[in-house]
């Protein structure tokens, strides 16, 4: 059948009211914002998706009415609508094109062979688009074939322009996508840089199950860049979990960090208990070939005061005196629900293991390491409301008491990461009052004491994250996006924030 595609200038259209809700909601037409996030260069950037799914199978759509919003035709080189038979578009290459064209004009009409199932209004964007600059659209109406009559239904901005924009970053790519690779959940984001500057990334594999380890079989999924994230390799399992004896045991929660001799180490939790119940072990994994092959996993035993560990996911710290150190949760008394964090650190590449002299803090949660200017190490603690913070030697001795930061407030307890930049500490965080949304980042001046929002990455639907500097200084950020969902968990999405981008948000924090 062949595809017939017309561009139509509709400004009169796009002027006349919309009162045709009750239509669109009884044909069962959904519409929902793409990911909120893009970059510079990127092909088939989803923006609109128009879920069909639940209209009557009779019901074919065979064209749209879209606006272009703002100034979002600037930033983009074509416009193509895809159909496929599921709700996730990257996890799929069975992907119909039914419309490619250039954006002309901010009212487009294209028409296209009858289609069921679900629409992808997708964008290529320009190479040297305009950072931070946004990509919407909004659907106006539907052209559709019932029982061989054609008809056409006003779409209300109530459904047509669900909230949300893409916004432009330097790069941008989806690293694990829902459902893709056999796999419907992926969690817990992994990165570190190899000796060559690739990138190098984990998360966990949690099929069919989005619960955490100890109730499922869990695998760790390594991926690595060599061109700054704009592309990845295939999978590679570098922990599956041995069901012979339980089908709850597995690995997850990574945390890499390369060592002063340029080796990679990623630790897990493994086990076939929950954290709360008997997580004695950590694993360990090694890569003397910057992450192209890895060793299996060894566990490393714990003195018998701790009852249950793991390492907090994300990354661990090598300090300038080349220590190796990991934050920790542990628990020291079976049936508490009290965790504590202690720090490991090994002098020795990962051979050999040892806490540090003391706690860090007690009743925290995931934390995350750096090293100060002045050789001291700054450990921040995921709680709920106001961040905490501690500050140690590198052997782990305390230096003052812990404190809490009530300009780093988030309402909701997530595991999140702290970096030394030449603009001063960023941390990730979430700013919402209650729920997992708004990924943001913030700066401090004085080694973590009182921070100042510089920018708000992922406004929508968020969780862990985690951040390296790039060879060319540009932030590398990892995170859990949430911001297009199809009921299938996270998408965990990497982004670049140019070095010279960063320092201009800084400098305007200052202002405010």
């Amino acid at each position: 059948m062949k595809t017939r595609i017309g561009i139509l200038f509709l400004l009169a259209l796009c002027m006349q009211p919309v009162v045709a809700q009750d239509a669109a909601s009884s044909l069962g037409i959904q519409v929902k914002q793409g990911y909120h996030t893009t970059g510079r260069g990127n092909t088939d950037a989803v923006i609109l998706c128009i879920d069909l799914s639940k209209c009557d199978p009779k019901v074919q759509a065979t064209g749209i009415v879209f606006q272009l919003k703002g100034i979002s035709r600037k930033e983009i080189n074509r416009i193509k609508i895809y159909q496929t038979a599921t709700p996730e578009f990257y996890a799929t290459t069975d992907r119909t094109l039914l419309s490619s064209q250039k954006p002309i004009g901010q009212c487009i009409e294209t028409f296209f062979a009858p289609s069921i199932g679900y629409l992808w209004l997708t964008v290529d964007v320009k190479k040297h688009a305009t950072l931070g600059a946004q990509i919407d659209a909004s659907l106006f109406s539907i052209t559709y074939s019932a029982d061989g009559v054609s008809k056409t239904v006003d779409i209300p901005s109530v459904i047509g322009d669900p909230v949300g924009e893409a916004i432009i970053f330097q790069t941008q790519s989806i690293v694990y996508a829902p459902t893709s690779d056999d796999c419907r959940y992926y969690r817990i984001p992994a990165m570190t840089l190899n000796s060559k500057g690739d990138i190098v990334v984990a998360c966990d594999r949690r099929y069919n199950s989005n619960d955490d380890l100890g109730n499922h079989k869990i695998d760790v999924s390594i991926r690595r860049s060599t061109n700054g994230g704009r592309s990845w390799s295939a999978q590679q399992l570098i922990a599956v979990g041995d069901t012979t004896n339980s089908d709850r045991y597995g690995y997850g929660d990574p945390s890499l960090v390369k060592t002063p001799s340029g080796r990679l180490l990623c630790t897990m939790a493994v086990g076939q208990e929950p954290f709360f119940g008997d997580m004695h072990h950590i694993a360990l994994s090694k890569s003397d070939d910057g992450g192209l092959t890895w060793t299996f996993p060894r566990l490393i035993e714990m003195p018998e005061w701790v009852k249950s560990i793991f390492v907090a996911s994300g990354k661990g710290l090598t300090t300038s005196r080349g220590v190796v150190m990991f934050a920790t949760n542990v628990i020291t008394e079976l049936g508490s629900n009290v965790i504590e964090n202690f720090v490991i650190r090994s002098t020795d590449d990962g051979e050999n293991w040892e806490f540090t002299n003391g706690r860090v803090y007690r009743g925290g949660d995931e934390s995350k390491l750096v090293e100060l200017p002045d050789g001291n190490i700054l450990c921040s603690i995921r709680l709920r409301e106001a961040r905490g913070f501690n500050l140690l030697t590198e052997n782990g001795d305390v230096i003052r008491d812990p404190w809490r930061a009530k300009s780093l407030y988030s309402g909701n307890s997530c595991n999140a990461d702290i970096l030394l930049t030449p603009q001063g500490l960023i941390h990730t965080y979430l700013r919402h009052p209650s729920l997992r949304r708004d990924l943001s980042l913030a700066v401090s001046d004085d080694n973590g004491s009182n921070w100042r929002k510089i920018m708000s990455l992922q406004p929508e639907d968020a969780a862990y994250s985690t951040m390296t500097l790039l060879p060319n200084g540009d932030l590398g950020i990892l995170y859990e996006d949430g911001s297009f969902s199809s009921g299938n968990g996270y998408a965990i999405t990497f982004l670049t924030i140019t070095k010279k981008q960063l320092a201009k948000m800084v400098r305007q924090s200052k202002k405010k």
